[in-house]
């Protein structure tokens, strides 16, 4: 009779296969991880400057309603003044002081307006 020895498989440890599977799925997992703080962080810088550009626009705001403009004169570039006429004489000098300095285009000082183009002045 003869004996045949079974056919039996020897394990000598893990695979290169395995090995590498392993390590693959390490690399994948801190990848992972790394994406994910990555993206947390840039998260929180975006909400910081966004929180910080609003803030801007809401004191400048408040500046311009404190300073009671509208906002418009501040995004239009200010247009040059116009050069003062020389004056002339002494009297037109004295004239212009008698009324407070003012002419027929600006309105009073203390905000009293004439009611139309008929009103005459005080």
């Amino acid at each position: 009779m003869s004996y045949e020895e079974p056919m039996v498989a020897y394990d000598y440890g893990p695979s290169f296969m395995s090995i590498l599977t392993t390590l693959a799925a390490v690399a994948l997992l801190g990848l992972g991880i790394v994406l994910a703080v990555l993206l947390v962080r840039l998260l929180l810088v975006a909400t910081r400057a966004l929180t910080v550009f609003s803030r801007e626009r809401e004191l400048h705001l408040e500046t311009l309603l404190a300073e009671g403009g509208t906002g418009t004169a501040a995004a239009a570039p200010a247009a040059p003044a116009p050069p003062a006429p020389p004056a002339s004489t002494a009297a037109a000098a004295a004239a212009a002081s008698a009324d407070g300095g003012r002419s027929d285009e600006t309105p009073p000082v203390d905000g009293d307006t004439p009611d139309g183009p008929d009103a005459s002045r005080r």
